[in-house]
């Protein structure tokens, strides 16, 4: 079975950049300078289908204003991995943003690629569009958290861990990542929290930050990190989990996406 792996070939300079793929955030990052990277991106790809890649440069931190040289240049590439090897198959076209004019407050491109995988999540299909809700998700939506929070506190993690595999499984899935990848996966986190680490409180002032055109979400604190992470209060180390949520059609509770 063919096991095509894509990856964003991408470069930016001077700017604080963010990279969606189906409106989903790969990657963001402020850049006083140069950077080149290979970014892989089949954890937002869900099926066979057109994909959508979107990017957006804004002024560096500090700063109110677009570097003049500021850009970002990308191309999807296609390889093959089912071998157990990267073997090439082809490039996208390449894109870069338009050059910097003053008075503009951000450069942004947006693109399209078509990508043929062996996979599709049927349940991404039934996920409703929680923008269109016409009542408050945030209630819910903290109920989903707490649930997870206040039995880590009192000394169960079954239903972090539970979360953790739900996760993970998915990932398997569209990295092709096997049984044993996945499970050593889960064993590190949960050796991070037998080494010390300690669910955290949500934050009170935490805000909602939706994805994929509505269809997930999560709760972000003021820095705009995931709200749900772990804590070594002896090393001061913090462990992000990056977990969205979602409300399948038929539901009103959220689970884990």
């Amino acid at each position: 079975m063919k096991q095509p792996y894509y990856q964003l070939d991408f470069s930016a300079l001077l700017c604080k950049f963010e990279v969606k793929i189906n409106d989903i955030e790969i990657l963001s990052m402020n850049l006083d300078g140069q950077t080149s990277t290979d970014i892989p991106i089949n954890s937002a790809i869900f099926g066979s289908g057109l994909q959508k890649i979107e990017v957006k440069g804004y002024p560096l931190e500090g700063t109110k204003t677009m570097h003049p040289e500021a850009y970002i240049r990308y191309k999807v590439k296609e390889q093959e991995v089912g071998t157990g090897e990267f073997m090439f198959v082809k490039d996208f076209e390449k894109y870069q943003t338009p050059a910097v004019h003053q008075g503009v407050p951000f450069i942004y491109h947006t693109s399209t690629f078509r990508a043929e995988v062996p996979y599709e999540l049927e349940s991404w299909k039934t996920l409703q569009n929680t923008k269109d809700l016409k009542t408050d998700v945030k209630p819910a939506l903290t109920q989903a958290y707490q649930q997870i929070i206040q039995k880590a506190k009192s000394g169960d993690y079954k239903p972090l861990v539970d979360a953790i595999k739900v996760v993970e499984v998915r990932n398997a899935k569209t990295m092709y990542l096997s049984e044993q990848d996945t499970y050593q996966r889960v064993k590190s986190i949960l050796g991070d929290i037998a080494g010390g680490f300690k669910i955290m409180d949500l934050s009170d002032a935490r805000t909602i930050s939706y994805a994929a055109n509505g269809k997930l979400l999560r709760f972000v604190r003021p820095d705009g990190n995931a709200a749900l992470a772990l804590e070594n209060e002896e090393t001061s180390e913090q462990l992000v989990l990056d977990f969205w949520f979602c409300l399948p059609d038929g539901n009103e509770e959220f689970k884990i996406f």
